[in-house]
């Protein structure tokens, strides 16, 4: 998964892999990497 982030965005990659469409990958996409208080990082 080295190429996420470099290659191609990560709701992209959602969209290509997991078959979601962009909406719903954009969404999931920005919640990865959020912690429990919703902050990023």
């Amino acid at each position: 998964m080295k190429e996420v982030g470099v290659t191609m965005a990560r709701w992209e990659y959602r969209h290509k892999w997991y078959g979601e469409d962009e909406a719903t990958a954009r969404r999931m996409a920005a919640e990865v990497g959020t912690d429990v208080s919703g902050s990023v990082g």
